[in-house]
């Protein structure tokens, strides 16, 4: 598949999510995802890994969209962030819209799309899930620095230093396949050989009061690019690592433009 061919993927993956939530078929819905799937909340310490569409249909819900007057959902922006043959990084901001057309709730959230038994739907979604933060660079410093003492730790084989950097269980996203680390080692495994060159760019993607999604570009130590998209929850205790999808023989589309917000 050419790099126009995994562009137009990514953003019908991204169209197709939200236009089957419009539908209403919660059979439907669940068909533009990969499995296993999983929805991470800054707002929640524990998310919940459904293993296929049924599962997914059946706990399916519209009662807290229809409870605020929902009516429909539009992508308010959305863009590609990492594309490589199997994968895509992407971030976006959707806003839902009552009857009449008027803005009831945006949010942002970023995606991890998968090409999962010859296609594509989407495997994770990071959820910012709160509004911009009073100081929107302090929130990315934080985060920032949370993400820089992860890598250091993992490049250096330090498992007490990743325990510190991260909230357990950490959520690591993959193709067709979600781990849910429960241990600093478990996280230390798969991010060990990405971070070994170390960082090349951050990039604060969305900000908000309790969370912040991170674009990192990587290189590792035999010279491959990778990108990660990372989400950091701001907790009152500090900044901690929340769940991460690493995209190996990255082609980088764009850092993101540091949105903050819903």
């Amino acid at each position: 598949m050419n790099d126009d061919a995994l562009h137009a993927a990514g953003s019908r993956a991204l169209d197709r999510f939200i236009e089957t939530f419009n539908s209403r078929d919660a059979h439907a819905w669940a068909g533009s995802l990969s499995y296993p799937h999983v929805r991470v909340s800054s707002r929640r310490a524990v998310a919940t890994v459904l293993a296929d569409a049924k599962e997914y249909a059946a706990r399916a819900s519209y009662d807290a969209a229809d409870a605020m007057g929902w009516h429909h959902s539009a992508w308010d922006t959305k863009q590609l962030l990492a594309v490589s043959p199997t994968k895509i990084h992407a971030s976006a901001q959707w806003c839902r819209y009552n009857a009449a057309g008027d803005r009831i709730l945006p949010n942002n959230v970023s995606y991890v799309i998968t090409e999962v038994g010859g296609r594509w739907g989407i495997q994770g979604r990071f959820g910012v899930d709160s509004a911009a933060p009073e100081d929107p660079l302090a929130a990315v410093g934080r985060a920032t620095a949370a993400w820089d003492r992860l890598s250091a730790a993992a490049g250096r084989g330090d498992v007490w230093g990743v325990g510190g950097a991260v909230r357990l269980p950490v959520y690591l996203v993959g193709i067709g396949g979600v781990t849910v680390a429960a241990t600093p080692e478990e996280v230390l495994a798969p991010l060990g050989e990405c971070v070994a060159q170390g960082t090349a760019e951050v990039v604060a993607l969305q900000v908000g009061r309790l969370g912040v999604n991170l674009g990192v570009q990587l290189r590792t130590a035999n010279g491959e690019n990778c990108h990660a998209l990372v989400l950091v929850v701001l907790d009152p205790g500090g900044p901690r690592v929340s769940a991460v999808s690493l995209l190996r023989e990255a082609q980088v589309l764009d850092a993101g433009g540091g949105r903050s917000g819903g």
